[in-house]
């Protein structure tokens, strides 16, 4: 299951890397929230549209602590189309039910992403997350085979 996440995160958003997941499993980091198995791979998907690479140069897996969950923190280098690359350090959070994962949840530095119950900015910026988890959902087919 660990692998298949980071097949995610190692610009390899194949249908395989998704068998882990529920048909309604959620998605959520800074940018958006996608809602349904569909969604999630759209977001994944759309990685290899903005990125033309990107590499997880570090990973460690907590699977022992809660059977529920399973945290990995990953350092990411992403390589831009236009030029440049970043390192992204970051926490993912799989809340699993049933051998399945139900919720995605990426943390960027490990700090938790805002929402309605932290603070009014917090409730305006999960709903631009919810708008634009809706619009990658437009723009990207989740059963296309993404291109670099």
């Amino acid at each position: 299951m660990v692998q298949d996440v980071l097949d995610l995160y190692n610009s390899n958003p194949t249908d395989k890397a998704f068998r882990h997941y529920d048909d309604q499993a959620q998605f959520e980091d800074p940018l958006q929230f996608s809602g349904n198995l569909s969604s999630v791979k759209s977001a994944f998907k759309a990685l290899p549209k903005v990125f033309e690479d990107s590499t997880v140069v570090r990973s460690d897996a907590d699977i022992e602590s809660n059977p529920d969950l399973i945290q990995i923190s990953l350092r990411t280098i992403y390589k831009m189309k236009i030029g440049g690359e970043t390192t992204m350090d970051s926490v993912v959070l799989l809340s699993i039910k049933d051998n399945k994962i139900i919720r995605h949840e990426e943390r960027w530095n490990g700090e938790e992403i805002p929402n309605k119950e932290t603070s009014f900015l917090g409730r305006i910026r999960e709903s631009l997350r919810h708008v634009t988890g809706k619009v990658v959902h437009t723009l990207v087919d989740p059963d296309k085979e993404p291109k670099k």
